[in-house]
């Protein structure tokens, strides 16, 4: 069944005077809505446009997606329409990659890169993924993982209902994680900047620096108190980063 270009798209702050737009993807079994609240900590001329995955939210009930391909050839051309203006890209953990991903097919077709490539959360795009069973687990294995990550809401896991019908969703955004082979990954042609928690034993200090080799223009890092959800409680001064990086 065709999707509309435009399901895969919320913005959260359109704004006629428009100058910049940052666009937001989500990390594994997450949603456009995390990214609500950014809305209200930046310019008035600048847009949030979060990515809406298929089988969540305003998309529940979709058929998920497994693939890398299979994500960013429709994303890519739902985002045609809006490259009108100057943008950048941000993404925590899985959204690290579909970012970097987007990107190089951006930059493959012609079309006008981001500004700035902003990672979160994540080791760099070349490298394998160091846990690539998690989509092959069994439901109590990844309940176990969940806990750990600590991004899921307690609700969830005392409601068997939502749990059931949450963990298709996780387990089709590992295989897009899992099954993706950047190795042979030609460095962008724009800046990255790679973010992360201080305390996050899944994305450390090591693991930002490792995108450095896959931009041949700028690289930055940046740290911030927390774990793998540090943007959960951080995400004003993450925005402000954002900010000074891009020159807002």
């Amino acid at each position: 069944m065709h999707t509309p270009p435009a399901s895969w798209i919320r913005i959260f702050n359109p704004s006629p005077r428009r100058r910049f737009r940052l666009f937001c993807f989500p990390y594994c079994g997450g949603g456009a809505l995390f990214y609500k609240n950014w809305a209200s900590h930046v310019p008035a001329d600048v847009e949030i446009v979060a990515i809406q995955l298929p089988g969540r939210e305003s998309r529940f009930g979709e058929e998920l997606i497994t693939s890398m391909r299979s994500l960013v050839t429709p994303l890519q051309a739902a985002l045609a329409a809006h490259l009108d203006v100057p943008y950048a890209f941000f993404g925590h953990s899985m959204g690290s990659l579909i970012g970097f991903e987007l990107a190089r097919q951006l930059d493959a077709s012609g079309a006008p890169l981001p500004e700035r490539l902003f990672v979160s959360g994540r080791h760099g795009a070349h490298l394998p993924s160091p846990t690539p069973h998690k989509h092959t687990m069994s439901d109590t294995e990844l309940i176990g993982v969940l806990r750990r990550f600590n991004g899921t809401p307690a609700a969830i896991f005392d409601e068997p209902e939502l749990l059931n019908l949450f963990l298709p969703v996780l387990r089709a955004d590992f295989s897009i994680l899992e099954t993706y082979v950047g190795a042979h990954a030609a460095p962008l042609e724009c800046p990255i900047s790679a973010f992360g928690g201080l305390q996050d034993a899944t994305a450390t200090v090591g693991d930002l620096h490792s995108w450095q080799p896959l931009t041949r223009k700028d690289f930055r890092v940046r740290t911030f108190p927390g774990d793998h959800f540090y943007l959960k409680a951080h995400y004003p001064t993450v925005l402000k980063e954002i900010a000074v990086n891009l020159g807002w």
